[in-house]
């Protein structure tokens, strides 16, 4: 939804300014994926701090051997 409102919003600057005050759509979206990379950045820094301190999870418990069915018929 944020490159359709950022160019949606570009879209209504370049129609009420004057021709050189127009944004170019590529420096838009350039604008907007140096954002995303940047979020991305932070949330796996985040991330790797909350694992790294983290409990190990414990072990899987180990089921016990069932008896055969047909050994009981």
């Amino acid at each position: 939804m944020v490159p359709v409102a950022l160019a949606a919003g570009c879209t209504a600057w370049n129609g009420a300014q004057p021709p050189q005050l127009h944004f170019q759509y590529v420096y838009v979206l350039l604008g907007f994926l140096a954002y995303k990379v940047a979020v991305l950045d932070q949330g796996y820094k985040a991330l790797k701090q909350v694992t790294l301190y983290a409990e190990p999870a414990p072990e899987r418990p180990v089921l016990p051997d069932l008896p055969d069915i047909d050994s009981q018929i």
